[in-house]
């Protein structure tokens, strides 16, 4: 059984004020909740959902809310429940800490166990990689803008309304541009520049040989004087590179040959 859920919470201490719930076939449940500290319930939460302190103080306290709640959940199904954004989870928990009735607390544990965040299932839809908000989903689907209520009863059925359509597949042309992060695309490195007029000499005896680069002199002196050697290997050629510029720098010699750079 599919249960949509959504909570009001107080603004500091995220209790727990207010709950919503429709199932999958309409049933609801909704009722206020008294938190364990109304010094928390702030005018800007009454502002925002319209729940007032007078309102919090006739209502049912966490562990009689939650119980009822425990008791109106479909016992013959097992329960999956979806929320819309990741602050109902935080809600139930700090929920929790004050919860001392079993069935209340089967009733959040339960929550926290089956519950999805609907608002993942629908950025894979829109082929989106940023939350879109509920009310723009309700929109799109429903081709009108609904009223911003801060009520969790309502939330709920919105969000029941959007994962309907949402549930399956995806749509074949994003609809919302604006919520995918563009991504950069990292340059690619330019291939380094040979300089033509740089000459790395190497003399042995009469012999003199000329590079354009270290890497080309290093490939030379693997080729001639470290074939047979076991470690020949990208390590290996960055230390000859490395020894071969030593010796050019300072007019030395190197595997038998004398080094300079002109």
């Amino acid at each position: 059984m599919h249960y949509f859920i959504d909570f009001e919470a107080t603004q500091y201490s995220m209790e727990i004020i207010s709950v919503g719930c429709v199932d999958e076939n309409g049933r609801t449940f909704s009722t206020l909740i008294r938190p364990h500290n109304m010094n928390k319930m702030s005018d800007f939460i009454t502002e925002l959902t319209g729940i007032t302190r007078e309102q919090l103080e006739e209502a049912p306290t966490a562990d009689e809310a939650f119980s009822a709640f425990y008791d109106w959940i479909d016992p013959n199904h097992t329960a999956h429940f979806f929320c819309y954004g990741d602050c109902d989870r935080l809600f139930v928990y700090r929920t929790m800490r004050y919860i001392r009735s079993f069935r209340a607390q089967c009733a959040l544990g339960l929550i926290l166990s089956k519950l999805t965040d609907a608002s993942m299932i629908a950025r894979k839809y829109f082929r989106i990689d940023n939350t879109l908000s509920l009310k723009h989903a309700v929109e799109y689907f429903a081709g009108e803008l609904p009223e911003v209520s801060h009520e969790a009863l309502a939330d709920a059925e919105s969000l029941r309304f959007v994962y309907e359509h949402v549930k399956t597949g995806t749509v074949d042309v994003c609809p919302f541009p604006e919520y995918v992060t563009v991504k950069k695309v990292k340059p690619k490195a330019a291939p380094p520049k040979v300089d033509a007029s740089r000459q790395i000499v190497a003399r042995s005896g009469e012999k003199q040989m000329e590079f354009t680069s270290y890497s080309q002199a290093a490939d030379w002196v693997m080729r001639t004087y470290l074939k047979h050697s076991p470690s020949s290997n990208e390590m290996t050629k960055f230390k000859v590179e490395r020894r071969i510029r030593k010796a050019a720098t300072q007019k030395k010699n190197y595997q038998g040959c004398k080094w300079s750079c002109k």
